[in-house]
C-alpha cells in the first residue's frame, strides 16, 4: 500500500473516533452594575441544587456546573427575591464570563456574557481577554507601561459583552516584567492605571467597570493559571493522518515540504461537513517562510481530465503549531465553516490535534530521543 493510499485510509478510519466528554463549563460571575452598590445574589442552575454566590459591587466568584439537560440559567436578584436580569444558554462545556452591568445610563440592566478563547499559553507567556461594560460614550484604550497598545486593545467605539457576540479582545504574551495596564481615552486622556505581577501560564480578563457617579477603573480577574506548552519546529515526521479528539469525524493530513530556508512549509488537506452534514474537502496552504500561518481555501471548477484547472477560493485563515510529533493545535480565524470545521466558532476556534498512529521515536521535545 502506498503512503498516500495509507493516509486516504487513515483518514477514513478517523470517523470512527469516539466523541469526548465534555468538562463542566466554569462561569466568572462579576457584579458590574455600579448603580446597584448593594449586595446581589447569582443563582446559576445547572445538575442538581443552584449554585448561589452574593456579590457586591466590583465582586466576582467562580461557578463550576454541569448543564441541566445542555441548559445553564442565570439569575441575578435583589435581596428580596426580586429578579433583575435571567439568562438562558446552552452548556457546551466552555468557560465564559457572565456580567451583571448597564449598558449606559438610558437601557435597563441585563447579564452579558462572553466565552473564554481556548487557544493554549505558549512557554512564559500570560493571555488577557477584555471587555468594556463601563457607562461611557467614548473609545477606550488599554496600554502597557511603555506607553504602547496591546495588541488587539485599541476600541473603536462601546468594547463590552455583546447580546450572543464575542467581541472580548485577545493578547498572549510574555509573562516576564509583565504587568502595567494603563486605561485611556481620546477624550479625558489617562482614566486608570492597574500593576500586577503576572505568573506564566495566566489567563486573565481585563474589564473596565463604573461610569455615571461611580469612576471608570479596571478590574482585574486571574480566572486560571495553567501549563504552558512549547512549540517545535515541523519536520517530515509530522506528516500524516492527524485527528481532532473533540471533532469526530474530521481529519487533516498533514504534508511537510523542506525549503532553501530551513523553514519548512505544512500544507493541510481537510476532511470535514458543512452544516447540512455534507462531506466537505478544504486545503490549508502553508505560507512561504512560516511554520504556522496557513490560507484557508476551497477549490471549484477544473475537469478530471486536467484539461481545465481548479480555481483556489480564500475563506480564511490559520495557524498550526506543533508542541510534538504527536500534538498540535490548530486555530482557524475566518471560514472555518466553509472549511468544513462546523465546530469551531471564534474566540473558541482552537483545536488540539493528535496523530492517527503515534511515532514511537518522538519524545515530549519533539526531537529523536
Amino acid at each position: 500500500m502506498s503512503f498516500r493510499l495509507f493516509q486516504c485510509v487513515a483518514l477514513a478510519l478517523v470517523l470512527a473516533v469516539p466523541v469526548a466528554t465534555e468538562a463542566a463549563s466554569r462561569l466568572t460571575l462579576v457584579h458590574a452594575a455600579h448603580a446597584i452598590p448593594e449586595p446581589l445574589r447569582f443563582e446559576v442552575q445547572g445538575v442538581g441544587p443552584p449554585h448561589v454566590q452574593v456579590l457586591t459591587y466590583r465582586e466576582h466568584a467562580f461557578v463550576d456546573v454541569e448543564g441541566n439537560g445542555g441548559v445553564l440559567q442565570v439569575l441575578v436578584k435583589r435581596a428580596d427575591g426580586g429578579v433583575l436580569a435571567d439568562l438562558d444558554r446552552p452548556d457546551d462545556g466552555a468557560s465564559f464570563m457572565v456580567a451583571f452591568a448597564r449598558r449606559d445610563p438610558y437601557s435597563t440592566h441585563r447579564i452579558y456574557v462572553s466565552l473564554d478563547h481556548n487557544r493554549p499559553i505558549p512557554e512564559g507567556s500570560i493571555t488577557v481577554q477584555s471587555a468594556h461594560v463601563a457607562d461611557t460614550h467614548y473609545a477606550l484604550r488599554l496600554e502597557n507601561h511603555r506607553g504602547a497598545p496591546f495588541p488587539g486593545f485599541n476600541s473603536g467605539g462601546y468594547e463590552r459583552f455583546g447580546a450572543g457576540l464575542e467581541t472580548a479582545n485577545l493578547y498572549m504574551g510574555p509573562a516576564a516584567g509583565c504587568c502595567t495596564l494603563r486605561l485611556r481615552s481620546s477624550v479625558v486622556g489617562e482614566i486608570a492605571t492597574l500593576a500586577f505581577t503576572a505568573r506564566p501560564g495566566g489567563r486573565y480578563r481585563y474589564l473596565a467597570i463604573g461610569g455615571g457617579d461611580a469612576p471608570v477603573e479596571i478590574k482585574l480577574i486571574e480566572q486560571n493559571v495553567e501549563a504552558t506548552l512549547p512549540s517545535v519546529l515541523p519536520d517530515a515526521r509530522m506528516e500524516g493522518v492527524w485527528y481532532a479528539p473533540d471533532d469526530p469525524g474530521v481529519g487533516f493530513s498533514i504534508s511537510i515540504t523542506p525549503s532553501a530556508s530551513n523553514v519548512p512549509r505544512v500544507d493541510v488537506f481537510v476532511h470535514g461537513y458543512d452544516t447540512a452534514g455534507d462531506a466537505v474537502w478544504s486545503f490549508l496552504q502553508g505560507k512561504p517562510d512560516s511554520p504556522t500561518l496557513l490560507d484557508t481555501r476551497l477549490f471549484a471548477g477544473g475537469t478530471p481530465d486536467g484539461g481545465n484547472a481548479a480555481v483556489p477560493i480564500p475563506v480564511g485563515s490559520a495557524e498550526l503549531v506543533f508542541h510534538t510529533c504527536d500534538d498540535a493545535t490548530l486555530v482557524v480565524h475566518g471560514g472555518a465553516e466553509r472549511a468544513g470545521l462546523r465546530a469551531w466558532p471564534s474566540p473558541r476556534n482552537a483545536k488540539r490535534l493528535k496523530r492517527m498512529l503515534p511515532l514511537t521515536n518522538c519524545n515530549g521535545a519533539g526531537v529523536r530521543p
